[in-house]
Order: structure tokens, then C-alpha cells, then sequence
């Protein structure tokens, strides 16, 4: 378990402020890889907890002798029967982050100096606004770097997304995909998109194959593990919570990000009783974020959030 304390992230408690549960777990992915490093590892494959691995990951070590940096694709061919899926692609990015492998040099260096600038900055989950956390900056990745692999392998990031163009095949207690690779990994992530297209019902086969042959069922496969992350020394409330116990909710945080230039002093994590709601600050740019937007223009429209 890495306490993300220990990642010396600049400003921390402004980013723990702006980002939700799930942005602040992704968006120090980069800090971490690259405390890694730093702790003298020459290779380092990221994996998130819902991937379940099959055998050794071999393409991917060969890849890393000549690239710095590898990712996988979330699909390699269009599907003709689901237009919705390449979409979503678009939205959330090109490449599956639950999956990344780096080998130390200096091209490397320079790509988490700009991944984590970046995820540290502008990487909230707004899809819609051109963002999704960490992984739609890897669009980008392939353009600004070098030494990048692009693996286009199919036995590599199997998932119900890419079922269409995946098919696996059973003997002597292994699998291979489309009978020309082994199945490396599966990622078992379920949301909600999937669950209302045809995705669960297609993969449903899929899981049941994979449970006959290694041993796992249908529900841990499914489910995957999804209890780890990045944890902090502190109580979560700290967090996530202002002092009296209010939730710290997604129009504060955004409110807060869109606004972090006005807010100059130290951030007051207090709210002001009710009873005194409709007096005038005179100058809110001196109070903490909660009498700033209680009190201040925010709530009146006349500064664009």
C-alpha cells in the first residue's frame, strides 16, 4: 500500500480539494510511476486492480527492450454493430489506462513530467469537456513522444468492450484468443454504458470460458478486486468531509477548481451558520472557499464558474 502522502505532491490539499475519489486516485498515477523510478526499478508494469493476469506477460517485457513506453488500444477493429462503442471511445480515449508499461531513460522521464502536469491540473472526469482523468492525455502520447508501442496484441486487454473482435478457444487448461494468441490478461470492469448495451449478455460466454478453464467463477471474474488504491495516513473525512462533517460535494470541488486563481488565501474549511445567510462580505477573496461561495459573486452569476 502506497500512502500518497509519501508522493510529495505540491499542493496536495488543493488537489485532494478540486478532485473526487476517483480523479485524485488516478491522477497521481504518474507521481507514483515515477517515485518508482526513482527507487531504482529500470521497468515498471502498471496494472489496475481489475485485471486479472493468465500467464507471463511476455509480449509485453519483448516490447519493452526497444520502447520506452506501451500502451493497448481498448479495441482494434470498428464494430459494425455498435457505432455507440467507438464514441465512447472518443469520449473517455483511445488507450485502456488500466494497463501501462514504462522502461526507464529519459524519454521516458519527459513523458511523466508531462503526464503528471497535466493530470495534477486539468484531468477531472468530464468527458463531455474533452477530459477523462488520467488516460484521455495518452491520446496524445503517440504524437508527442517517441519510443512508443502501440501493441496490438489480442490476447493483451481482453474486455467486454472488445468482444466483437476477440474469441477465445480452450485446451490442454490454457486459452487462446482468436487462435493465434494466449490470453494474457482480462479486464473485468463492468460500467454502466456496458450494462445498458448488449455488452454483459455477449461477455457472458466469454466469463463462463474463462472460469471452466482457470478455475474462477462467473462472480470474481466479474466483479474483479476493486479494493485497491492509493490510501492516506489521514481519516478519510479529512478528505472528503470539511470539518463539521459536511461532504465536500461535486459543485464545491468545481466551484473551487474553476475559481482556484480568485481564491489567493489559505483555504478555511468551515461553513458559517445558516442564520446568518444574505450578509454582505466585502471582500470574499480574503475568506475561505465555503463563505466565497456562500457569500460571495458565485451564487449571484456575475463570475463565470
Amino acid at each position: 500500500m502506497e500512502l500518497v502522502e509519501n508522493l510529495e505532491i505540491p499542493n496536495f490539499r488543493s488537489v485532494a480539494f478540486k478532485y473526487d475519489v476517483l480523479e485524485l486516485n488516478t491522477n497521481v498515477k504518474p507521481t507514483f510511476l515515477k517515485s518508482l523510478f526513482a527507487r531504482g526499478f529500470d521497468q515498471v508494469v502498471y496494472l489496475d486492480p481489475d485485471i486479472f493476469v493468465y500467464q507471463e506477460l511476455e509480449s509485453v517485457f519483448s516490447a519493452l527492450q526497444e520502447h520506452a513506453i506501451v500502451v493497448t488500444p481498448h479495441s482494434l477493429s470498428p464494430n459494425p454493430d455498435d457505432i455507440q462503442s467507438e464514441v465512447i471511445f472518443l469520449m473517455g480515449g483511445v488507450f485502456n489506462l488500466g494497463f501501462l508499461a514504462l522502461s526507464k531513460c529519459a524519454e521516458t522521464d519527459r513523458f511523466l513530467s508531462w503526464w503528471e502536469q497535466r493530470c495534477l491540473d486539468f484531468a477531472y472526469n468530464e468527458p463531455r469537456k474533452g477530459m477523462f482523468v488520467d488516460q484521455k492525455w495518452m491520446n496524445l502520447v503517440p504524437c508527442f513522444f517517441d519510443k512508443v508501442k502501440i501493441l496490438k496484441q489480442p490476447g493483451c486487454n481482453m474486455a467486454f468492450w472488445n468482444l466483437h473482435e476477440r474469441h477465445l478457444s480452450s485446451g490442454n487448461g490454457s486459452l487462446t484468443v482468436n487462435q493465434t494468441s494466449p490470453l494474457d490478461s482480462f479486464t473485468s470492469a463492468v460500467s454502466p454504458w456496458m450494462a445498458a448495451t448488449n455488452f454483459l449478455g455477449a461477455g457472458a460466454h466469454t466469463l463462463s470460458q474463462i472460469g471452466r478453464t482457470c478455475g474462477q467463477s462467473m462472480k470474481t471474474i466479474a466483479l474483479g478486486s476493486c479494493r485497491a488504491g492509493f490510501a492516506s495516513s489521514k481519516p478519510a473525512n479529512t478528505l472528503w468531509h470539511i470539518r463539521n462533517g459536511q461532504y465536500i460535494n461535486h459543485l464545491t470541488r468545481s466551484l473551487y477548481a474553476a475559481n482556484i486563481g480568485r481564491l489567493k488565501a489559505k483555504i478555511r474549511l468551515t461553513v458559517l451558520p445558516d442564520s446568518i445567510l444574505g450578509q454582505v462580505v466585502q471582500t470574499p477573496q480574503r475568506t475561505g472557499l465555503i463563505e466565497f461561495v456562500q457569500f460571495g459573486d458565485l451564487l449571484e452569476g456575475r463570475l463565470s464558474a
